[in-house]
């Protein structure tokens, strides 16, 4: 999934001594909006839901002409299939295959699926329980989910329908955990809160500045749009060279339309997604104006779009630098010698461009060169910034700032949905989530469980207090600076060993025997394959431990300090 984007600027601006441009007073003009259209043809589209959504709609329609039935019918396959070949290339469902079938020997996982019995489903259910350490209900529903579909791919049909019941009777007796997991809502407070300790507090060495400003742009642009990450940053999967996956047939990355395209390295946000605008206003009225247009599009090899759009948002210079997105972006594209003028070479030029002639804006182009460049990079490289380091400093930023949940690109997303849910009508709602419309996606996922609203003073017909009450809905309410963001190596030394981890290790050892060097020997993919799991469990486990022993200060610290004030310290 990708993120196309246009930026507009805007006029008149004056900049200060230190670089930030500010609105100055200029002559009579009017206001007025002008809208753009790309030219081509936007790239493919396609979101899950959305895709069920439709088919869902196509399916349900009991009445149609004679003369549409063929083409509806083949419409639902074409449709079907694409839905069926896109899940199906998900990497989550068929490492846990191939995992199985290594782990139970039960060799080629393709002979697998096509021989499947209810007792290899059952199995298979028992298998992530045990040996994958699943233990939700929520992820054994869609282990097993992901599994029929995989299922429905190798043999073009579903699973029997009594063997999918008896399978799901048998997860109902496993002891699984039933919670629901909170989904946290973040608010401006919050997001004030993050920048300020992302710009001041946080410690952490970066390897150039410039992560520091693009991370801080990429936090203003999940809260101005609600974009998925990877509408910013790359988000693909590695290949891995496994001869059973399908996505490692070189056949399906050919192109056969028969056309030439204009490829794109990355899909990511890049130069070509955005557009700056230097846009002729009233000076008491407006601000420089940013206009992002985003395609909202997953590009496989598997899928063509049933639906082409993109959701174009605007942003305004906002007088608090910390929070104006274009300043940030600016200071990017400076860096990076991106504009084709090539008298653009500071920001005090760049804010002070002004609409010349009789036109209401002027464009600011890129390069040619700059078009298909990620603006979000990893370091020294022209390499767009890969997800988990846009993941894990994320979760070390919420930590630092002593929010208690885990903080997470969602927690923006869902923040966006109720700010525009609670000012706008739904169709908008909608559009900014690119939901399909009635969806009922925002109240299913994204609506804050937390009522905004005084029901009490309410019934007791009182005024509302409405500061509080937005207080009490957002992230920041149990935050704690204080709390710790790193487990102390002396609690770690007192824990005892891993069992999994211990008996890993151990069989890793007796496989090597003695071995140092294991390049180009027999036992080479097994060692290797050893390791990435003790290292995954050795993750695993830290992050566990790191978990719980901050849910323990949270939950004594209330008592401590209360202890500490009535004893007079």
């Amino acid at each position: 999934m990708s993120f196309n984007t246009t930026l507009y600027s805007s006029v008149p601006i004056t900049p200060h001594n230190d670089g930030v441009g500010k609105i100055a007073p200029s002559h009579g003009g009017t206001s007025t909006s002008s809208s753009w259209s790309p030219e081509g043809t936007p790239p493919l589209i396609h979101n899950y839901f959305d895709a069920f959504i439709i088919v869902s709609n196509v399916v349900n329609q009991s009445q149609r002409p004679n003369a549409h039935l063929d083409t509806t019918k083949a419409l639902k396959t074409s449709m079907m299939t694409q839905i069926l070949l896109l899940k199906a290339s998900m990497p989550l469902r068929l490492n846990a295959i191939l995992t199985f079938c290594h782990d139970e020997q039960l060799g080629d996982w393709r002979s697998v699926i096509k021989n499947c019995s209810r007792g290899t489903m059952i199995s298979f259910t028992q298998h992530m329980y045990d040996k994958g350490r699943v233990s939700k209900r929520g992820a054994m529903t869609q282990y097993r989910a992901q599994f029929g579909m995989l299922y429905n791919k190798e043999n073009g049909r579903l699973v029997d329908t009594n063997d999918r019941k008896e399978v799901l009777k048998y997860v109902d007796t496993l002891p699984l955990d039933r919670t629901v997991k909170s989904k946290p809502v973040l608010g401006v407070d919050d997001l004030l809160l993050l920048l300020n300790c992302h710009w001041a507090r946080d410690k952490s060495v970066y390897p150039t500045e410039r992560h520091r400003v693009q991370f801080a742009l990429i936090l203003l642009l999940l809260f101005g749009t609600g974009c998925r990450p990877a509408e910013l940053v790359d988000a693909k999967m590695k290949r891995r060279d496994n001869p059973g996956s399908d996505d490692d047939n070189p056949e399906d990355d050919v192109n056969m339309s028969g056309e030439e395209e204009d490829t794109r390295l990355y899909d990511a946000l890049c130069y070509e997604d955005i557009r700056l605008l230097v846009v002729y206003t009233i000076p008491t009225i407006a601000r420089g104006m940013c206009s992002l247009w985003r395609s909202n599009y997953l590009i496989t090899k598997d899928t063509i779009s049933a639906q082409n759009r993109e959701t174009i948002f605007f942003f305004t210079e906002v007088d608090d630098p910390i929070f104006c997105a274009i300043t940030h972006f600016v200071s990017l594209a400076l860096v990076d010698e991106a504009f084709e003028a090539p008298s653009l070479t500071t920001p005090k030029r760049v804010f002070e461009e002004r609409v010349c002639g009789p036109v209401n804006c002027t464009e600011l182009y890129w390069k040619e060169e700059m078009l298909k460049t990620p603006i979000f990079r990893r370091d020294g490289s022209e390499a767009a910034l890969p997800y988990n380091q846009l993941r894990d400093p994320l979760n070390r930023l919420g930590k630092i700032s002593g929010i208690k949940e885990k903080l997470t690109s969602y927690c923006f997303r869902r923040g966006t949905a109720n700010v525009v849910d609670h000012a706008a009508t739904d169709a908008v709602r909608d559009q900014v989530m690119r939901h399909n419309a009635n969806s009922a996606l925002y109240n299913g996922h994204y609506a804050n469980e937390k009522v905004r609203f005084d029901v009490q003073s309410a019934g007791l017909g009182r005024p509302s207090i409405d500061c509080v009450l937005r207080m009490l809905t957002h992230m920041s309410l149990m935050c704690d600076p204080r709390a710790p963001v790193h487990v102390p190596d002396e609690y770690l030394a007192a824990l005892p060993p891993d069992p999994i981890i211990t008996a890993l290790e151990q069989e890793r050892e007796q496989l090597k025997a003695g071995a140092y060097r294991i390049q180009g020997t027999s036992i080479e993919a097994e060692v290797r394959r050893l390791t990435a799991a003790i290292g995954s469990a050795r993750t695993k486990r830290r992050n566990i431990i790191s978990q719980e022993y901050r849910d323990e200060y949270f939950r004594r610290r209330p008592t401590e300090d209360i202890e500490r004030h009535n004893s007079g310290q």
